[in-house]
């Protein structure tokens, strides 16, 4: 049975360029992760990389799901 996906917002600050980031996921711990995905990607970093600084040690992202 699937779950049912939720579009998630997320607001990322690599380094001073702000991002916004839109994905369907099922929670926002998966939104996190293709977020990251997407970010190392646009960025030619690799995933572990950009895992690392967004780990929560500092104010540098936010993850909101979008209400209809």
């Amino acid at each position: 049975m699937k779950r049912p996906k939720n579009l998630y917002k997320g607001t990322y600050n690599w380094y001073g360029e702000v991002m916004t980031l839109y994905v369907h996921a099922s929670d926002p711990q998966v939104a996190k992760v293709l977020f990251i995905r997407r970010i190392a990607n646009k960025m030619g970093r690799s995933i572990i990389t950009v895992q690392y600084y967004f780990d929560g040690s500092k104010d540098n992202f936010r993850i909101e799901e979008v209400k209809k």
